[in-house]
């Protein structure tokens, strides 16, 4: 694209996504117009490194000759050979720097309309309110135990348990799954996060994939059918029902009840492990989740006018 076209482009997509929304495809042209925009920066600019090189080192060579008082007409000349066509070259550069300059004011633009999309929304088609009720309810205890290779799973704190680390090789065990918060750590290769950021390492998925991926394991009816992650789905499923997990339910619950916990945070405890409960009694009867709400991706991104 010349620096024109990506300059229209840029506003058709802006003026749209004020109007209908910006949809994956406009996202994917912003970011081809800011990786094009980067190249020709580089290249205005870079081409012109004679000037500070070639250049100045000749004339630096010559300079110090002259101060030494060694300087002769054949050090003229080589000097003459080494700057012919400066003048044009000094004229090439300016009129490049006036391009870059109009290429710099576009690029910060596009990058300014980037960071302003929700990628994750994106990427997904839901709402920002759906997302968080997805992290917050994809629950990463049960992630964890379907992966577990270790024969025991031991309690560190009142509601967390020790696991063999699933993303790096150890013997003993060093990452750390908080379940009431929702968020692992291992304490040796330091890889964390909530059950979103686990199916993304741990299955190699891409964040849309796995919000979709764990919408189907705990069953959130997003309007996606047939996805492809039927034996994922079904793995970790089968996790969920296991006597295992309940049984790591269980004491966890039992341990914050002995000690008087009823909240944890803003986390009522006693409402928190009904619903895991409840969770594991409704994916056994193959429901989906009642309280989560979409009537259909919408792959929609609108932007702000700006006054």
């Amino acid at each position: 694209m010349t620096f024109l076209d990506m300059d229209a482009r840029f506003s058709n997509i802006v003026s749209k996504g004020q109007r209908e929304g910006i949809t994956i495809d406009d996202y994917n042209v912003l970011k081809q117009i800011e990786r094009e925009l980067l190249t020709a920066l580089r290249r205005t600019y870079g081409n012109y490194d004679y000037l500070n090189n070639d250049f100045y080192a000749a004339v630096e060579e010559m300079y110090k000759k002259g101060m030494s008082g060694v300087l002769t007409y054949e050090d003229y000349l080589s000097f003459k050979e080494k700057t012919v066509g400066l003048d044009e070259k000094i004229s090439s550069y300016f009129s490049s720097e006036v391009a870059g300059e109009n290429e710099e004011i576009l690029y910060g633009n596009v990058c300014s309309v980037i960071d302003e999309i929700d990628y994750n929304k994106l990427s997904t088609g839901l709402s920002s309110e759906q997302l968080k009720y997805i992290k917050e309810h994809a629950y990463l205890l049960p992630l964890a135990v379907a992966n577990n290779t270790h024969p025991k799973i031991k309690m560190y704190g009142d509601n967390s348990y020790m696991f063999l680390c699933q993303f790096h090789v150890e013997h003993t065990p060093s990452m750390g799954v908080t379940d009431l918060k929702n968020l692992m750590h291992c304490f040796a290769c330091h890889t964390n996060g909530n059950a979103i950021d686990y199916l993304m390492k741990y299955e190699d998925l891409s964040y849309s994939d796995a919000v979709q991926l764990a919408s189907e394991i705990f069953m959130f009816d997003t309007g996606v059918k047939e996805a492809g992650f039927k034996e994922l789905v079904a793995k970790y499923q089968d996790a969920i029902l296991s006597e295992q997990y309940q049984e790591l339910l269980h004491k966890g619950f039992d341990r914050l009840n002995s000690r008087g916990i009823k909240n944890i945070g803003n986390i009522n405890v006693e409402d928190a492990y009904n619903y895991r409960f409840g969770m594991i009694e409704r994916i056994r009867r193959g429901d989906v989740d009642p309280t989560f709400q979409c009537d259909g991706v919408k792959r929609l991104v609108y932007l702000n006018k700006k006054s």
